[in-house]
């Protein structure tokens, strides 16, 4: 499993979690450690600004150690409302690529595929990344303006006859 932090210029940090390893908050603090310290020196000025910082609401992410870490890095957290997955820019738009490239190919050891992730994180244009955050920016901005009931209706479709049903 991998934990990936990125902005509109590309990846800032990627945590591969060990092998049988889970994600908790005591592991996940040092991770924001991590990123932090690689925004530091990737993009200074970033972290005098401020860091304006989107996560889900995993329970390791919004447990009381994480939120006290966050503070104390000084970042703001978007709030990640339930249930919105097209609300998390990883998930609508930068793993569903990976998997796509990822896919059909043979690795025989974990450090191949993380060589795999890696090289393709290095060779997405930066463009990529911008356009994820242009996408994020109108699907936030439809979530508000309709006040959260932002889910398009499906068109009704006639269920099937049912000739036998189990009771």
């Amino acid at each position: 499993m991998a934990s990936v932090f990125w902005d509109k210029h590309g990846v800032i940090h990627v945590d591969f979690l060990p092998r049988g390893a889970t994600i908790n908050s005591e592991y996940y603090c040092r991770v924001l450690s991590d990123v932090h310290m690689r925004l530091r020196k990737k993009q200074p000025g970033l972290i005098t600004k401020g860091v304006l910082f989107l996560q889900d609401n995993a329970r390791a992410h919004t447990a009381h150690c994480t939120t006290c870490t966050l503070q104390q890095l000084g970042w703001e957290v978007l709030p990640h409302l339930p249930y919105t997955p097209d609300l998390a820019a990883s998930d609508f738009h930068l793993f569903g690529p990976l998997k796509e490239f990822l896919g059909g190919q043979n690795f025989s050891t974990d450090d191949e595929v993380k060589q795999a992730v890696l090289g393709w994180f290095s060779r997405t244009d930066e463009s990529f990344y911008a356009e994820a955050f242009q996408a994020l920016v109108k699907r936030w901005d439809k979530c508000i303006n309709v006040a959260g009931e932002y889910v398009e209706k499906q068109m009704q479709f006639p269920l099937p006859e049912i000739h036998s049903f189990i009771l």
